[in-house]
């Protein structure tokens, strides 16, 4: 028996080893695809810009002048730009769970593409009508702090929503605190062979009517889903001799009903 014994400890030795192995594999490869896909991601920029340069070189480097042709060309690239981040990057990428990225994006395309037209409409205009340089650079540079203000706002709004999103979150963890807390002293309850059903029921109850608790971030409901959460806490450590703590258990479910029924009597504010 004593080679089966060291087999045994031999293969819970190398388990835990093998486990840590395999997840160090599972990360490399991950880390591997996110670093190809950048590599694409950012290939595929550096393509579009030497497009856009070859382009603008070869129709019109003889038409217009070099000064007129920077400048178009970086008007071209700010439009390029602008939808490359908003189109190729996609929008799962952003593991913000306030998903602020995807509550600006109205503002966002609203301001680039009323930046495109406008810009866009300008080079044309310039290319056909004979204005000087520093006219065409003064209403470019206008058109881009317009969009740059565009681009501001958005942010904003994207703070905004996530400013609204940590209130909500906010509210919900005292009710999901007591929830969790009342789900853990349930399964143990349930386990319990000294417990009489009553006592279980009257958990389970409890359970129940965490359901109706409306989300709140008041001191006074903030409080109350700490009290109820320590009861609960309580009871769970009374329950590992349930015959002893009996009546301590009776009593504090009976604090933890009167409790709850104060907390359900504060509403959302």
């Amino acid at each position: 028996m004593q080679p089966l014994r060291d087999s045994h400890t031999a293969w819970h030795t190398v388990l835990p080893g093998m486990r840590k192995q395999n997840q160090l594999i599972l990360f490399t490869n991950k880390f591997n695809i996110m670093k190809t896909k950048y590599a694409l991601t950012l290939l595929l920029a550096l393509a579009g810009e030497a497009l856009i340069i070859a382009f603008a070189l070869v129709f019109f480097g003889s038409l217009l002048t070099t000064q007129t042709i920077v400048l178009d060309i970086f008007v071209v690239s700010v439009i390029f730009w602008l939808f490359f981040i908003d189109l190729l990057r996609p929008l799962s990428a952003h593991k913000d769970p306030s998903d602020k990225w995807v509550g600006n994006l109205g503002i966002r395309w609203f301001f680039t593409i009323l930046y495109d037209v406008m810009a866009i409409a300008a080079v044309i205009a310039f290319g056909c009508l004979d204005i000087s340089f520093k006219v065409q650079l003064m209403v470019q540079i206008g058109l881009l702090l317009g969009v740059l203000f565009g681009l501001i706002l958005a942010y904003r709004s994207g703070e905004q929503t996530q400013m609204v999103w940590n209130n909500e979150q906010q509210m919900l963890s005292g009710r999901e605190s007591m929830r969790q807390a009342l789900q853990e002293l349930r399964n143990i309850s349930d386990l319990s062979e000294a417990a009489p059903q009553k006592v279980k029921d009257e958990i389970a109850s409890l359970f129940e009517e965490i359901r109706y608790v409306t989300p709140s971030k008041s001191p006074e409901a903030l409080d109350l889903e700490h009290q109820f959460v320590d009861l609960v806490r309580h009871i769970q450590y009374a329950f590992t001799d349930y015959d002893m703590n009996r009546e301590d258990i009776d009593k504090h479910l009976i604090q933890c009903k009167h409790v709850l029924r104060q907390r359900k009597s504060i509403y959302s504010n």
